[in-house]
């Protein structure tokens, strides 16, 4: 194998297997492109940060991501278990605009809804354009979705996603207007150096 090509493999098989565990703010996986993702871990405490604003909650089997917008506008997701069963229940907050891991201050999303507490047909949650709450739960308050944002050009936002009951992995879809910065660049033209810009592998298919 061509050592330019051997190296890229190396980087890039060692990059996959840590990919999912960030679950600290400071290390939050930035989003590229507008890309479904599937097979998501939610895993470890992280920080350990009690959300007292908005829908409460503690933060533990959780994914920090960060979103940058590249353009504006409506910005929504849903998160769905790979498992159906009503007992495996998703959170999220969301923080921004442009927050930063020293002072996040209070969510300005969120959904801690049980799913099973609060009588749902799915597990499945989210921020959509047909939902208007900006913050739900906890237990059986809420319906398991809230209101989505309306972003701008070079905003930056982080999203936590926790797994408080159960131990499914998830997927998440985004929709909405807005599109996050493009994925990474790999020039290797005439040399060995990998050249990755602006984001993490998240957004590559």
């Amino acid at each position: 194998m061509h050592l330019t090509k051997f190296l890229l493999f190396v980087f890039l098989s060692l990059f996959t297997t840590s990919f999912y565990a960030q679950s600290d703010c400071k290390d939050a996986i930035v989003v590229c492109g507008n890309s479904s993702f599937k097979g998501l871990i939610a895993n470890g405490y992280g920080e350990i940060i009690d959300y007292t604003g908005g829908c409460g909650s503690t933060e533990y089997n959780s994914i920090w991501l960060k979103l940058s917008i590249k353009k504006g506008g409506t910005l929504g997701f849903i998160i769905k278990p790979e498992s159906s069963d009503i007992n495996e229940d998703f959170d999220f907050h969301i923080f921004g605009p442009n927050a930063n891991c020293n002072s996040l201050g209070e969510p300005i999303r969120c959904s801690t809804t049980n799913p099973l507490a609060a009588n749902l047909s799915s597990n499945h949650t989210g921020m959509t354009n047909s939902h208007f709450e900006k913050f739900e739960g906890p237990a059986s308050d809420g319906v398991g979705f809230v209101e989505w944002l309306k972003v701008k050009d070079a905003e930056s936002y982080f999203l936590v996603i926790t797994r408080p009951i159960g131990n499914s992995n998830f997927s998440i879809t985004w929709t909405g207007s807005a599109t996050f910065d493009d994925p990474p660049i790999i020039n290797l033209p005439e040399s060995n150096t990998l050249d990755f810009i602006k984001s993490d592998f998240i957004g590559l298919p």
